[in-house]
């Protein structure tokens, strides 16, 4: 009964702010296009992955969340990609799937400016014949069925400079607080800089992440360790009391795979044992052309 009132709880709170938030993939590093479509232009050639989520292990109806994302390198500086992802958090489920584009401006050697966008659609659904309430009659209460089919745009912006990197972008475009609902998520920013640099054969990466949608902000800081390619390690601290420790390996130079276990420290912890995160990864290098070696002037 507890563990079915914070649900609950969590649910009305919800409905009532009208303060939905994008879900939350711990190891969103892994996927960059996920919360901002400027990233949709792949290192390699190809870059697919997915991911799972189970927050809140032993809470009822907790959310549970699966992603895919797949980014296609076109020539040197152009790329597309498709981000599909599901939430189901109590009796809501929620469906975003989209297409993007990304260009990237290399205008200097060490210096580029990459731009996206997304286009796709966002369905969200509310049993509300499921939910209790204490009094007979809430005014802000769901009691049917609810279902939504919306256009949904994302817009974001990537900078590089040496080994320094910030990203800035918005989900939800369309939406401001003010006409959100608990169908209509309001619109979403985000903002991370990064580090990234080598020592030894180690490669260090620290850097913070801050979103918001007006109404709850969430900032993060990370440090990310990686060794010869191969191995990785990153500790994540979220506000408010929220830590995760992450473990990856690549199996080979194309398929990697990553886990992620997140424990509140505040909020529900007498209640949950934690989340646990799930993600693998697929990738295709560019081809490097091998110059032929001269040993004259002539080819033959």
């Amino acid at each position: 009964m507890k563990r079915n009132l914070c649900i609950l709880i969590f649910s009305l709170i919800a409905a009532c702010t009208q303060a939905q938030t994008d879900p939350l993939f711990s190891q969103h590093i892994r996927i960059p296009s996920l919360y901002n479509p400027a990233y949709s232009v792949p290192d390699g050639k190809l870059d697919v992955a997915a991911g799972s989520r189970q927050q809140w292990i032993g809470l009822h109806n907790a959310p549970v969340d699966f992603v895919f994302s797949g980014n296609l390198k076109l020539g040197k500086s152009f790329g597309t990609g498709l981000i599909a992802f599901s939430d189901k958090v109590g009796f809501e489920n929620t469906i975003n799937a989209g297409i993007s584009a990304g260009y990237v401006f290399r205008l200097r050697q060490k210096f580029s400016v990459a731009i996206g966008l997304r286009a796709g659609i966002l369905s969200k659904t509310l049993d509300g014949t499921k939910l209790i309430y204490e009094e007979s009659i809430d005014q802000n209460g769901v009691y049917n069925l609810e279902s939504e089919l919306q256009p949904d745009f994302s817009a974001g912006m990537g900078i590089i400079a040496g080994k320094f990197s910030v990203g800035f972008s918005a989900t939800h475009l369309l939406q401001s607080l003010q006409t959100s609902s608990i169908l209509k998520p309001s619109r979403h920013y985000y903002g991370s800089i990064g580090y990234s640099g080598m020592i030894g054969d180690w490669k260090l990466t620290p850097g913070c992440a801050i979103r918001s949608n007006e109404f709850i902000t969430q900032g993060e800081a990370y440090f990310i360790a990686s060794y010869k390619k191969q191995f990785h390690t990153a500790l994540v601290v979220r506000l408010p009391g929220i830590y995760s420790v992450q473990f990856g390996i690549a199996l080979t130079d194309r398929v990697y795979l990553g886990y992620s276990y997140d424990i509140d420290t505040k909020g529900i912890r007498t209640e949950s044992a934690g989340s646990h995160e799930l993600i693998a990864q697929y990738i295709i290098p560019e081809k490097v052309k091998k110059k032929i070696p001269l040993k004259s002037t002539r080819f033959f």
